[in-house]
């Protein structure tokens, strides 16, 4: 059976029984971002590709929603309505609605070619820390400071039902490629948890982080779910953790960054992973052997990170209120994103 892209992480820096491995930094990508967009007045909590990859969305600590055009990099809308920060963008799967999530304890359904607000989600008592629409774009969900999940229909605005379990705020909620099943982060309670968000169940509680929780990112197949930590003061716990969904069981762990790691996204492909720091750096893991290939100098502490439908983009969103693009073509050390690493990745899902 093919291991494609799922390797032992371990490699020759492997120690532990879960495959951790200690910190080998890759080599620098470039010393430059490709393109820098300016125009947001404090952190860009969150960013988000269209489908199409033609826009991307940004939110920002400035309580607004921008919309650029990544290949000028120009600012093409400016979204306002939100009454404190925005805090997490999303697209629907059809890329005709936009969602934000904001610390005022809302989340708003935009027309991101209109720009303008279709509707107004209320129900969580506390912060809207992520916002994440199912792969058919039937359900939204919404992870809070108030510890809960929420799953809403975009249609009509309802909430369809609440997810509780978790003891400490939602940092991150993503759901699987199938839908099947959706992930969340717990912060302070250091966990994970899956849930069923039709039987609305917790079905699996993944333990093992020793510092908060702070972003979750399944894979384009769906076979593996990544996580980002916060240290434990001493950055011990600063890390990326590799799951099997399929049997709840922590593959790998990788420790590279020198702080804290505010999210992870993985490329369309599968062939990457990107982790973004609060040390100013975005590290690009190969996940078939968990090596650091390479080291985004970022300069600016980093908040968000998301890649483009297509692979060739990297955003990266950051505390000064700048967001950074980043060519990931070609894909160095190896081999380009393209249709060879695509068929690949599909043969992996068949072969599960």
């Amino acid at each position: 059976m093919s291991t494609w892209p799922w390797g032992d992480w371990g490699g020759q820096n492997s120690k532990g029984q879960n495959g951790e491995a200690s910190s080998q930094p890759g080599p620098l990508l470039s010393s430059e971002p490709d393109k820098m967009l300016n125009g947001h007045t404090s952190t860009v909590w969150a960013v988000a590709f269209s489908p199409t990859g033609h826009r991307l969305a940004s939110g920002s600590a400035d309580a607004s929603v921008k919309l650029w055009d990544p290949a000028d990099g120009q600012c093409v809308a400016t979204l306002t309505g939100h009454g404190a920060e925005v805090t997490s963008v999303a697209f629907s799967p059809a890329g005709t609605c936009l969602a934000s999530g904001s610390t005022d304890r809302s989340i708003k359904l935009w027309d991101p070619e209109g720009g303008q607000c279709v509707a107004t989600l209320t129900g969580h008592t506390n912060a809207v820390c992520s916002v994440a629409f199912s792969p058919v774009g039937r359900r939204l969900a919404s992870g809070s400071y108030d510890t809960t999940v929420r799953l809403w229909n975009p249609e009509d605005g309802q909430c369809v039902g609440t997810l509780t379990g978790h003891t400490s705020f939602l940092t991150s909620v993503a759901f699987s490629p199938t839908g099947h099943r959706l992930a969340s982060s717990g912060s302070q309670d250091m966990t994970v948890r899956l849930w069923d968000p039709d039987a609305l169940t917790c079905v699996a509680v993944l333990t093992g982080h020793t510092g908060d929780v702070t972003s979750v990112a399944f894979s384009p197949c769906g076979r593996r779910l990544a996580s980002g930590s916060w240290g434990n003061g001493d950055n011990s716990g600063d890390s990326v953790k590799m799951w099997d969904p399929a049997d709840d069981q922590c593959v790998a762990t990788r420790i590279g960054h020198s702080s804290y790691v505010s999210a992870v996204a993985f490329s369309p492909s599968g062939h990457r992973l990107a982790s973004g720091s609060r040390d100013g750096t975005v590290e690009l893991w190969n996940p078939e052997d968990g090596t650091c290939v390479a080291l985004l100098p970022a300069a600016d502490r980093v908040r968000t990170v998301a890649f483009a439908p297509s692979g060739q983009w990297l955003a990266s969103g950051h505390q000064a209120g700048t967001i950074k693009l980043w060519d990931m073509t070609p894909d160095p050390p190896t081999e380009p994103f393209g249709l060879g690493a695509v068929i690949r990745a599909a043969q992996g899902c068949i072969q599960a």
